[in-house]
C-alpha cells in the first residue's frame, strides 16, 4: 500500500517527531507499506532526515525570488480552480494520484493563526481525486472568522477519518459542524515513534549525548535540569514589546534562583536548533539570554545547539535529565517517552491540554503570566515529589502511546483495500 504524508513542517524536530511516528505505526500495522513524505523545505531536510526520501510540498516548487514567489502563492487557488498550475504544482498532484491514501501530517496549522488560502485549495484539490483521506492526530483552530470555519467544516466533512490529539479539537469540529463519520479523540503521532537505543543512535548524537553527560558529571553528580526555551512575540496582544521583555526577565530569574538556591546544572536544548535552513533555533535564543545571566552560572549552564534525530530525543532526556523545563510541546512529549518529570511554560493550548492529560496540569504556567517565583515553586514542588510524578508520567506515556497507535488503526479501518483478514 501507497501512503501520502502531507504538510509536514520537518525541519522542526518535533514535526519530525510527529512524521516518524506515523511512519512507525503505519509500518506496524501495514510491515510493506511504502510511506512518502511531502514537507516543506524538502531539499533542506533531506540532509538531517537522509532515511525518509523526502518529496517537496506544492509551495517548495516556487521560485525563491520573493516577488515571484509572492505572485504565484496569491494567485495560487484561481489558478488551481482554473487548472492554470506551473509544472511543478501539476507534477506534485500527479505523485499523489498513485498514492492509496493521503494523509494530512499531524500538527496544528489548520486554524487562523496562519495562512489557510493556499492550504485549503491544496486540500480540495486533494479530495478531489476521491482517495482515502485522513487528517492524522491534529490541533483545530482557533477560527476567528465565520468564513474560515465554514470553509474548514465543508472540506473536514469530506475526510474518510479525522484524529484529534486534544478534546478541544474534538469539541470545535462538532461545534463547526464537521459531518465526517469517523472523528476519534486519540493522542499526538509521536507517542508512537520508534525510540533510539545504543544500537540505533546516530554517532553524531552518541558524540553529543557523551558532550552532555561529561558535563553532568563534572558537577559531581549535580542533577541536571533540561530547559527548552524560544523566542515568541506574542503575536495578537497588542503589547508584544513589553510582554517579551517581562518574559525574559522572568526566565532570567528563575535561572538565576536554580544556581543560587540548588545544586542544579542546566543545559539548554531543544527540537529547534542546528538545522541550517530553518529560521528558528533555540540554541541562539538561549545565547542571548545566558550573556544577560551573572558571569557566576558560566560553569554550572551548558548550551547544545545539536540537531538531534527525533528518535534520540527521548534516549537523551532519560540518559541526562533529571527534570525537564519546556516550551516546546514535543520536547515535552519526547521527556514523557523518557519517563523524566517535566514543567511546561503554554503559549498554546496545546500544551496545557497534554499537562491535563498527563495529569500534571498544576505544573504548566501560562506564558502571558509567566513568573519565575512561580516557576521556582513548581521546580522545589516537583523535585520533592520527584518519584511520584515519574511514575505519573510513566503510567501516562503507556496510555498515550497506546492512544497514539489508534490514530493508524482508524486509518486502516477507512481503507478501502484492507481485507478483513488484515483487519
Amino acid at each position: 500500500m501507497k501512503f501520502a504524508i502531507l504538510n509536514s513542517v520537518i525541519m522542526n524536530g518535533g514535526d519530525a517527531g510527529i512524521v516518524y511516528g506515523i511512519r512507525d505505526a503505519i509500518k506496524e500495522i501495514f510491515p510493506n507499506a511504502h510511506v512518502s513524505i511531502f514537507a516543506r523545505q524538502a531539499r533542506e531536510a533531506s540532509v538531517f532526515y537522509p532515511d525518509l526520501g523526502l518529496f517537496g510540498m506544492l509551495q517548495d516548487t516556487w521560485t525563491r525570488q520573493r516577488v515571484l514567489a509572492y505572485g504565484l502563492r496569491k494567485s495560487f487557488p484561481l489558478r488551481s480552480a482554473l487548472c492554470l498550475m506551473t509544472p511543478g504544482e501539476t507534477e506534485f498532484y500527479e505523485r499523489l494520484r498513485s498514492m492509496d491514501a493521503i494523509i494530512y501530517c499531524g500538527g496544528g496549522y489548520i486554524n487562523n493563526l496562519y495562512s489557510t488560502e493556499v492550504l485549503f485549495r491544496i486540500i480540495k484539490d486533494t479530495l478531489n481525486m476521491k482517495i482515502t483521506h485522513m487528517a492524522y492526530a491534529h490541533s483545530f483552530g482557533p477560527f476567528f472568522d465565520d468564513r474560515s470555519r465554514a470553509v474548514a467544516a465543508s472540506l473536514l466533512s469530506r475526510f474518510d477519518a479525522i484524529t484529534t490529539r486534544d478534546e478541544d479539537s474534538y469539541k470545535l469540529l462538532k461545534k463547526i459542524g464537521v459531518t465526517c463519520k469517523n472523528i476519534r479523540f486519540t493522542a499526538d503521532a509521536a507517542f508512537a515513534m520508534q525510540i533510539a537505543t545504543d544500537d540505533t543512535l546516530p554517532a553524531k548524537d552518541r558524540a553529543e549525548l557523551k558532550r552532555i553527560q561529561a558535563f553532568k558529571l563534572s558537577g559531581s553528580g549535580a542533577p541536571l535540569l533540561f530547559m527548552s526555551v524560544r523566542e515568541w512575540g506574542f503575536p495578537g496582544t497588542g503589547d508584544s514589546v513589553s510582554l517579551n521583555t517581562k518574559y525574559r526577565f522572568e526566565l532570567r530569574r528563575f535561572v538565576e534562583r536554580v544556581i543560587a538556591e540548588s545544586d542544579y546544572r542546566i543545559c539548554f536544548v531543544s527540537t529547534c536548533q542546528g538545522r541550517e535552513g530553518y529560521p528558528y533555533d533555540d540554541s541562539r535564543f538561549a545565547a542571548t539570554l545566558f550573556k544577560e545571566l551573572p558571569s557566576f552560572t558560566e560553569d554550572r549552564v551548558h548550551i547544545c545547539g545539536h540537531p538531534f534525530m527525533p528518535a534520540s530525543y527521548p534516549l537523551l532526556i532519560g540518559r541526562c535529565a533529571d527534570l525537564v523545563l519546556s516550551m516546546r510541546m514535543h520536547f515535552i512529549i519526547f521527556s514523557i517517552m523518557a519517563g523524566v518529570p517535566f514543567i511546561a511554560i503554554a503559549y498554546e493550548k496545546k500544551s496545557q491540554e497534554l499537562a491535563r492529560q498527563v495529569g500534571v496540569e498544576s505544573f504548566c504556567h501560562e506564558m502571558s503570566k509567566l513568573s519565575a517565583d512561580t516557576l521556582y515553586k513548581s521546580f522545589v514542588d516537583v523535585r520533592e515529589h520527584l518519584i511520584d510524578i515519574r511514575a505519573t508520567v510513566e503510567s501516562a506515556f503507556r496510555l498515550l502511546r497506546k492512544r497514539s497507535f489508534e490514530n493508524a488503526m482508524v486509518l486502516m479501518s477507512v481503507m478501502p483495500s484492507v481485507t478483513s483478514q488484515e483487519k
